[in-house]
């Protein structure tokens, strides 16, 4: 979403863009991870916008619905297991109408736990909250501590303490994205694509990695913060009018 935010505004050549773009996707494809759920989801909201700005709504809506599948599929395929291990074989549960946990799913069930345990300062930052066991498809026995969940992860470890604090930090960078104080269109495509962004990078992917310590996500509260509050409370700032739209 920063790309896409360079490139409409012009910071960014569109033959650069399109190369970036494209390697972006090859190296998320081959990560192999449910998180790349999120780049469908901000991409195809983005791509409404445009499409609806442009009076292709039945477009944009039709894009915004497959991104919002593929968001939801792939949520889908973080929570449950395909492949079984047993001592005859692997095995498929969905073959036999079976829909059996993730080792992902099932830390998300063993943190909430921890939680409910420890409801006010949680466990403790850092501490394992998770106890998920479980036999990888090659036999291999495995033990996951960590939630894979932001929200989930906070509890566990910060309890609702921590969690208030945390979300309340993400409150405030959100409400100073979402003003409308008569700026400008480059002011208000700064903001939108730092949005989808955190639809992205923090909300959609937290459900499926414990992200809160991640560096790139406090480099994106940083520049939001700083966006919001620029934009907000310093109507003296020089505003620019004009955005050429590269998409």
């Amino acid at each position: 979403m920063l790309a896409v935010l360079m490139v409409s505004v012009g910071w960014l050549k569109t033959a650069n863009f399109r190369l970036f773009g494209i390697s972006l996707w090859i190296v998320a494809f081959f990560t192999l991870t449910p998180g790349i759920g999120g780049i469908f989801l901000s991409t195809g909201w983005f791509l409404k916008r445009t499409f609806e700005r442009s009076k292709k709504r039945v477009l944009g809506r039709a894009i915004l619905f497959a991104s919002l599948s593929a968001a939801a599929v792939l949520l889908f395929i973080a929570s449950v297991t395909f492949v079984a291990y047993s001592p005859t074989g692997s095995t498929i549960p969905l073959a036999n109408g079976e829909i059996s946990r993730s080792h992902r799913a099932e830390a998300w069930r063993t943190a909430l736990v921890t939680f409910w345990q420890n409801p006010i300062f949680g466990r403790g930052v850092g501490m394992p909250i998770a106890d998920s066991r479980y036999t990888d498809p090659s036999g291999n026995n495995q033990l996951l501590t960590d939630a894979h969940n932001t929200y989930i992860s906070v509890l566990g470890e910060t309890g609702l303490v921590g969690f208030i604090t945390f979300f309340s930090i993400v409150g405030f960078i959100l409400y100073g994205l979402r003003q409308r104080d008569s700026e400008s269109e480059f002011y208000g495509i700064v903001k939108l694509c730092l949005l989808l962004a955190f639809a992205d990078a923090f909300f959609y992917q937290s459900l499926t990695g414990s992200y809160e310590d991640a560096r790139h996500l406090w480099a994106l509260f940083g520049i939001s913060a700083a966006v919001a509050h620029g934009f907000v409370s310093s109507p003296t700032v020089a505003p620019v009018t004009s955005v050429e739209h590269r998409l």
